[in-house]
């Protein structure tokens, strides 16, 4: 069944890329037999996402597809980071891509910062392969991004304000 799939996602998304706005797709398979299928879209617009959405080339292929799909759900995501970015409450909608990769940068960077001070002369110290110790310090900074942008985000919703 994977394969007349995989052979169905081709032409679906062969299609989707002669759409306006088409920015990619990333086609994820199960990780478990059985398992379910997840397929990103990325459009440069709202507008240009419906326009496909809505296309009869899409209605036409997403029939020729009822004999391998069993179920669909569809999700959409406001921003570049869920979870990290809130939406507005009146609009539904997230903040420009560029004040989204800003709180980002505005984030990491002093976490590198620390990294690159403290932590950088210790593995060095060790004497790990320069890769290896690359590769450790940024995990560690992701991690402590996302720790500590989690922690925040949740510390706010406390907040009584």
């Amino acid at each position: 069944m994977s394969d007349a799939y995989c052979a169905w996602a081709a032409r679906i998304q062969a299609a989707e890329a002669k759409h306006p706005g088409y920015r990619g797709m990333y086609l994820h398979s199960p990780q478990e037999k059985g398992g379910l299928w997840t397929t990103i879209l990325r459009f440069d617009s709202e507008a240009h996402l419906e326009a496909w959405m809505n296309a009869s080339e899409r209605k036409d292929l997403l029939k020729e597809s009822k004999f391998i799909i069993e179920h669909e759900a569809l999700s959409r995501l406001a921003t570049s980071f869920p979870g990290w970015v809130p939406l507005y409450p009146m609009t539904g909608k997230g903040p420009p891509d560029w004040k989204t990769a800003l709180l980002v940068l505005l984030g990491l960077f002093p976490i590198v910062m620390l990294e690159l001070r403290f932590l950088s002369p210790v593995l060095a110290g060790l004497g790990l392969n320069s890769s290896f110790a690359t590769f450790l310090g940024n995990a560690l900074s992701v991690a402590a991004t996302n720790f500590f942008t989690v922690e925040i985000a949740l510390l706010w919703k406390l907040l009584p304000w």
